[in-house]
């Protein structure tokens, strides 16, 4: 007989008077119980909702609630009515006891009690209650195995008829008898073969006949080593016509491992495997067809590269042509328009026919994958601009600054993708969001360790696509309605961009939900590298000096960083810049008011005073034209935007190359450098802008007049004519000045032609006296406007010629000019 451990039970004694719970308590402590307690019939019903008790002695007669009614809410509760109940009570009335029981009571002891008595019944009331708990546990679960077994036996049945009604042939094997006699077969196997099941019964499998003896070996080798086969091969039908059979065969192990069976699957794929050969054949067809049409489409696109590249050449040599009028010039923008449009339309056939044909290879490079994405965002700015679009790119902070891959062709997605974004988009936003994770992480992808899958997406506001018009999305020469409506495209630009994804190793996705927008996403693998293995894509040629005539440019490097600075001032000294430094924002905004330079290159994170600051404190100056060119190591979206918001008016990526420096210098002041490998050539372009004014000299007054006042009045037309003059005459000075008309600087014609006239006259007039020019020169350093312009006004009584040459300076700001004419 199993021992009984009351030390596994917990009993809730119930009763009001706290002597009573003492005597009980220790009782059933001596005895080994757990024990909980209550005073009244509310924190009873709390105790066994808290503690669940094994067992519940309960007072009969207690204020507020009686223990019949706590003994009626226990039973009536689903959760506690199976806790026995015994009642203790002074009470030996006939009813009481009736009640009590009436109420759901096990047990009922009158006081005063016996302990021994009391243990006893407890003893029981428990024993019985583990009994019944055993007793439901056992029914429950023969309950549950009578419900598998049924279950099982109803599945078994279905399983029969399945089996039975299959079209499939299938047959069992007597895995234990030689040479595998089949026992069983469906009806679908006797349709499959033309044998009856009792023609079939006894047989090996040998019985159908094959002239594939070599596979039906293989088949019976792997039964003999009890391992699942599957083959395709050809049988007889009784009545001699060959079919096609798929054919499975799988093992069958009791439960001590023994193979007992086994079971094959047969099913008919003759029908398949005719359509598998219609499909090769059309395949093989389609594929000659397309290379043939491919061919064709690349022959004749070279052929017609080769006039249009005429066409659109002489177009733009024409247009350079001043003389022409107005209607002859938009004729031959008209032209040169139509002629880039066809050629991009014929460059597209061409690489797609490339693509088809397979003639397309990927062409991997080292590049700088931050400065790509920055030249896109500047590209297609200008065009969100003027739709009204907000143009976004959002880069994760742990892109390569270099990858390897097919720059080309990453670079023409991008511009696709793009372009459909802000052609497509009236209102909102167009975004490109670029992330970066371990290639690792692809299950497909288990090549180099150091290898990252970069994902691009690219998103917008615009018409979006109709679920109808996704599914021939990619297909070449289709297009949307929405591209149709535009008249614009070919209808290529999606097919090419799939293409180069795929070729780059991705695929392209695209959500779309039409007035909504769309989604396009791709991602390719790629090979970080190194900072110094970048293939550069700026002018390799190096740039020696400052091209002549050009006024003196005064740069500011502000750096903390005294081998940034040096880097910087080494490099544009060399060149002729003239340089000064700033080790702070703060020392910067000094320097700035003290030298005037025309260029600041700021550092953005420094102390005391970082760049942003300084350059919000900078641009806040009402006379402040100075640009900005913030250095930076950060290529994020984040960054960028602040500092383009701080007042900065471009941006440098460290380590920057030389080329860079000079480039953005050019962007911003307009200068012109003498290269290392070209320098005949810039030094005979430079001679085209210089002015000779002994040819101006020369000119008849009357010609002189009407170029100075079609500059002043900007009147481009006029200068035009008036040029047109001079060309017979002096053809050089003519292209000096067109040059200045094309690149509309006619501030430097007015300035020539001040000069000329000061030339011709300066022997006859009297120069400012010493006490003037003091003052100018005073004014100057103060760089107070209004107190120059009223000195020059006092040269005009004495030397009308020298103070409008003054004040075509002045208007200029050209301060060292001045300076240069009142000191001759």
């Amino acid at each position: 007989m199993k021992l009984f451990h009351p030390e596994k039970f917990l009993i809730l004694v119930v009763d009001d008077i706290h002597q009573n719970l003492l005597i009980i308590g220790n009782m059933l402590e001596q005895a080994g119980y757990e024990t909980t307690f209550a005073t009244n019939g509310e924190q009873a019903l709390d105790r066994v909702a808290s503690a669940k008790p094994d067992l519940v002695l309960l007072d009969f007669m207690m204020p507020d609630m009686n223990g019949i009614e706590v003994c009626q809410k226990l039973k009536a509760n689903p959760e506690y009515r199976e806790i026995p109940v015994i009642f203790l009570t002074a009470s030996n009335e006939q009813e009481d006891l009736v009640e009590a029981f009436e109420s759901g009571a096990a047990d009922y002891i009158c006081k005063p009690f016996r302990s021994a008595e009391v243990l006893v019944r407890i003893k029981n009331h428990l024993n019985n209650r583990n009994l019944q708990k055993v007793l439901e546990r056992q029914k429950n679960e023969l309950e549950k195995q009578i419900e598998e077994r049924l279950a099982v036996e109803a599945r078994l049945r279905i399983l029969e008829r399945a089996i039975a009604a299959s079209s499939n042939g299938i047959f069992v094997t007597d895995a234990q008898a030689s040479e595998h006699p089949i026992v069983y077969v469906n009806s679908g196997f006797e349709r499959m073969t033309g044998y009856t099941e009792a023609e079939i019964i006894g047989q090996n499998l040998r019985f159908l006949q094959t002239f594939e003896t070599q596979k039906l070996a293989q088949l019976e080798q792997a039964m003999e080593a009890g391992k699942d086969y599957d083959l395709e091969l050809q049988f007889f039908h009784k009545d001699g016509t060959l079919f096609w059979s798929e054919l499975t065969v799988s093992p069958v192990y009791d439960d001590r491992g023994n193979l007992t069976n086994f079971i094959g699957v047969q099913v008919d794929i003759t029908e398949r495997k005719f359509a598998e050969l219609e499909l090769q054949q059309a395949k093989e067809a389609a594929e000659a067809a397309n290379r043939a049409k491919s061919a064709f489409l690349a022959n004749m696109s070279h052929e017609l590269r080769t006039p249009l590249n005429a066409i659109i050449g002489f177009s733009q040599l024409l247009g350079r042509d001043r003389g022409l009028n107005s209607q002859h010039q938009e004729n031959l923008r008209t032209i040169a328009t139509s002629g880039e449009h066809l050629l991009n339309l014929i460059n597209d056939i061409l690489d797609l026919s490339k693509i088809e044909a397979g003639r397309i290879n990927i062409n991997t490079t080292n590049f700088n994958l931050l400065q790509m994405l920055e030249e896109l965002q500047e590209m297609f700015q200008f065009r969100a601009r003027q739709k009204g679009l907000q143009l976004k790119f959002n880069l994760a902070s742990n892109l390569p600054l270099g990858i390897e891959s097919d720059r080309v062709k990453l670079r023409q997605v991008l511009i696709n993708l793009l372009g459909n974004a802000v052609k497509f988009t009236t209102v909102g936003e167009v975004s490109l969001t670029v992330e970066c994770f371990p290639a690792k992480l692809l299950e497909q992808y288990r090549q180099a360790k150091n290898d990252v899958a970069i994902v691009f997406t690219v998103r917008d506001t615009g018409v979006g696509i109709t679920p109808d018009e996704l599914d021939n999305l990619f297909n070449p020469f289709v297009q949307t309605k929405s591209g149709v409506n535009t008249g614009e495209g070919t209808g290529l630009g999606l097919a090419i961009s799939q293409k180069y994804v795929q070729l780059l190793g991705g695929d392209i996705e695209v959500i779309s939900e039409p007035t909504k927008g769309s989604t396009f996403m791709f991602q390719v693998i790629v090979t970080p590298v190194e900072t110094d293995n970048f293939e550069s894509q700026i002018s390799p040629q190096k740039v020696l000096t400052l091209a002549p005539n050009q006024a003196q440019i005064k740069i500011l490097v502000v750096d903390d960083k005294a081998t940034n600075r040096q880097l910087l001032v080494q490099l544009l000294s060399q060149v002729g810049f003239q340089i000064q430094e700033a080790i702070n924002g703060k020392e910067a905004i000094y320097c700035w008011q003290k030298y005037q330079p025309q260029l600041i290159f700021m550092d953005m994170r420094m102390p005391i005073m970082d760049g942003y600051e300084a350059t919000r404190k900078i641009k806040q100056q009402n006379h402040s034209s100075v640009k900005i060119i913030a250095l930076t190591a950060s290529a994020f979206e984040e960054e960028k935007s602040s500092i383009l918001a701080a007042g900065c008016d471009d941006i440098v990526y460290k380590p920057f190359q030389e080329a860079i420096i000079f480039e953005k210098i050019a962007k911003h002041l307009e200068v012109s450098y003498i290269y290392e490998d070209n320098s005949e050539t810039q030094a005979v372009a430079s001679e085209f802008t210089k002015i000779d004014f002994s040819a101006l000299q020369a000119l008849p007054e009357a010609w002189l007049a009407e170029i100075e006042q079609a500059a002043i009045a900007l009147d481009e037309p006029k200068l035009i004519n008036a040029v047109g003059k001079i060309q017979p005459q002096n053809p050089s000075l003519a292209l000096a000045l067109q040059t200045y008309i094309n690149n509309f600087e006619y501030h430097k014609i007015l300035e020539a032609i001040t000069t000329t006239k000061s030339a011709v006259v300066s022997a006859a007039l009297k120069s400012p006296n010493h006490e003037l020019i003091a003052a100018i020169k005073a004014a100057i350093t103060r760089a107070d406007f209004e107190a120059i312009e009223n000195l020059i006004a006092k040269i005009k009584n004495e030397n009308v010629t020298l103070a409008e040459r003054l004040e075509v300076y002045l208007d200029n700001f050209e301060y060292e000019k001045i300076l240069m004419a009142i000191s001759e």
